[in-house]
């Protein structure tokens, strides 16, 4: 069954898709050049 997503839920989702990708981004960045 597919749920079907708000378009603020949508947001949201993507919203901290994004955060998580960046932080993911910035914890690589530091430990490659501390």
């Amino acid at each position: 069954k597919m749920s079907t997503l708000t378009p603020t839920e949508m947001r949201a989702y993507v919203l901290a898709a994004r955060e998580k990708k960046a932080q993911a981004a910035a914890a690589a960045a530091a430990i490659v050049d501390p």
